[in-house]
């Protein structure tokens, strides 16, 4: 995986118009859930408020960093360590 794309709304080389809300939080859940280098594509001296609150929510981003017993498994039979990332 290359750089997020969350915040980017269609500038720069990625894609036609950007993505909506929903689909920069799925972007940068997954990226999270995968524990993939979170290198910010967005000029943050630009970024608005959502695009904030998306890239710097620190339950998805403890998931990113594992657990000190290994990365967390992506399907479970079980509720995960923490369920409660949640977007506002």
């Amino acid at each position: 995986m290359d750089m997020l794309i969350v915040g980017m709304h269609g500038k720069g080389h990625v894609g036609l118009g950007g993505c909506t809300a929903e689909e920069y939080k799925t972007h940068f859940s997954v990226w999270c859930m995968y524990g993939s280098p979170l290198i910010i594509g967005c000029d943050i001296r630009n970024m608005d408020a959502e695009t904030r609150g998306i890239l710097m929510n620190r339950d998805l981003i403890a998931i990113g960093q594992g657990t000190p017993w290994g990365d967390l498994p992506l399907c479970s039979r079980t509720p995960p360590v923490s369920s409660t990332a949640r977007f506002t």
